[in-house]
Parts: C-alpha cells; sequence; structure tokens
C-alpha cells in the first residue's frame, strides 16, 4: 500500500521533471490520444458544452489544454504536484480556464455526484490500494457519469525486469497490478464497463541508458521497495545492459536495427460508467 507520504514522494518525483516531462512523453501521448477517442465514441458527448469535467492527475496540463478546447461546461484539474499544477497554469486554454486543485486521488476534494466525465491519464498505477482511488472517483461522478482512464499492468518493463534479475536480486522496476486485478478493482467499486482494451506496447530507445534516462524524466523511476538505496555500480549496470539486449533479441516482437533496443509497456484503457439511480 502506498500510504500519503509515499504518494506525496512520487508527486514531487514529477513535480521535477515538469520541464522535461512533455519532451519524453511518448506513452502518455498514445494512451491520452486514445482516451480522447474514447470521449468520442461516447453517445452523451455530442453536446460537450453540457457536461462537467474532471482531469485526474493533470500534470503539465498538456490533455487539459486539449479537453478545455473541446468546450466542456467546466473543467477542474487536479494534480497532487503543486509543481506540475503551476507548469499547467502557464498553458493557453481555450474558452473558460480550468479550476486548478492540489489534490490527492484517495481522496478527493470535490462534492459528489458533481462530474459527468473523469478523464485520467497513466495516473491510477500510482493509487494503491486502486480501489480507493476508484471508489473516490465513482463517488465523485454524477449517475450516468464516465470514468474514462489508462493505467499500466503487469509486464510493464518486463525486459528490464528481467535483466535485473540475472544481475542481483534486488528490487529495480515498479511492481504492477495484473489485468484482473484492475478489473476486480473497479468492478467491486460499483462501476460497470463501457468497453476496455489491453495492448502491448512497445518503444524504441538507442540504448538502456535512454530508456533509463526517459523513466527519469518521466518521474517514474522510483521504485518504494528497494533495498539498496543510491547508485547501481557500473559493473552490474554493464551486465545488466548486457542480458537486456539478450532478452530484447528473443522477445522483441519486430526487431530493431542500429543496435537499438524496445522497451514493452502494457497499457490497459476502459471507459466505465457510474449506474444510474
Amino acid at each position: 500500500m502506498l500510504t500519503l507520504n509515499n504518494r506525496e514522494k512520487i508527486a514531487d518525483t514529477f513535480g521535477q521533471s515538469c520541464l522535461s516531462y512533455d519532451k519524453n512523453a511518448r506513452l502518455q501521448r498514445y494512451s491520452g490520444n486514445l482516451l480522447c477517442q474514447f470521449l468520442n465514441q461516447l453517445p452523451s458527448l455530442q453536446s460537450p458544452t453540457q457536461k462537467s469535467l474532471l482531469d485526474l492527475g493533470c500534470g503539465t496540463g498538456y490533455f487539459t489544454q486539449k479537453l478545455a478546447a473541446k468546450n466542456f461546461k467546466d473543467i477542474t484539474a487536479l494534480d497532487l504536484s503543486s509543481q506540475m499544477i503551476a507548469f499547467a497554469k502557464q498553458r493557453d486554454y481555450a474558452g473558460d480556464v480550468p479550476t486548478w486543485v492540489r489534490g490527492d486521488a484517495h481522496a478527493l476534494p470535490l462534492a459528489s455526484n458533481t462530474k459527468d466525465i473523469i478523464f485520467s491519464n497513466l495516473v491510477l498505477q500510482w493509487t494503491q490500494p486502486l480501489s480507493v482511488a476508484l471508489s473516490e472517483a465513482y463517488r465523485v461522478l454524477k449517475p450516468g457519469g464516465y470514468l474514462v482512464f489508462s493505467t499500466l499492468i503487469d509486464g510493464t518493463l518486463d525486459e528490464l525486469k528481467q535483466a535485473w534479475a540475472r544481475v542481483d536480486n534486488d528490487k529495480h522496476v515498479i511492481d504492477y497490478l495484473t489485468h484482473n486485478q484492475v478489473e476486480h478493482a473497479w468492478q467491486s467499486s460499483g462501476f460497470t464497463e463501457v468497453f476496455s482494451h489491453c495492448e502491448r506496447v512497445e518503444l524504441p530507445y538507442p540504448n538502456v541508458n535512454h530508456l533509463a534516462r526517459e523513466l527519469k524524466h518521466l518521474g517514474a523511476s522510483l521504485v518504494k521497495d528497494k533495498r539498496h538505496k543510491g547508485l547501481t555500480g557500473k559493473d552490474k549496470w554493464q551486465k545488466m545492459s548486457h542480458y537486456y539486449r539478450e532478452i530484447d533479441r528473443a522477445q522483441a516482437t519486430t526487431p530493431l536495427s542500429n543496435g537499438h533496443i524496445q522497451a514493452s509497456y502494457m497499457l490497459y484503457t476502459a471507459c466505465l460508467m457510474k449506474k444510474e439511480n
């Protein structure tokens, strides 16, 4: 379980990366655009000017800006990182400026039954237990409202996890929930499924150092249960890089040339509905 203190440390890590976040957020762009496509498919959103929306975990405001251009009635942009909110506020927004709220997904500072849509892009993997955050989203949604979200599940960065496992028995990669655990969490929170999708996304990198650097810039390098803190020795890093290339050659569905490697992300996206009264 991630305590509030743990979640605030993660938020601080993301906040410190706000200046470099957008140029490294390839996966976030891909998943967020999928969620926007989900919104376009909802028949009840043909008139967004009548709908209120919460951007849960707004980050740098990249998708907040896109959502604002859709002319929702009002948008609340919430993040646990005050640095991210400060950065997001600097963007230009079409229509009304979003309402900015610093808050925790485990205890949303919003009234019940007040939002038509909750949009959450690659945030909920940082909420443990996930069921608490989902129950809060359910509370805040109006009956008949929708939660559209993406998260990462087990199998993400599996090449990196396997490579480190050949070097030592420490924990170097974050553990993610399984597909079944995520579905159980939203079912137990009361949601019904409109549609969901799971896919393996492979992103190319020049080398393992580049992968590690991108993860750091995205603020995603914090491993809570790591036993040996601090920098990893050069010898261990070289061994891990060697094993990574071996594993990548054996597992990649589309092998790359020029010595590049790939990293796998298991992306789960869903559109859920709060039941009508």
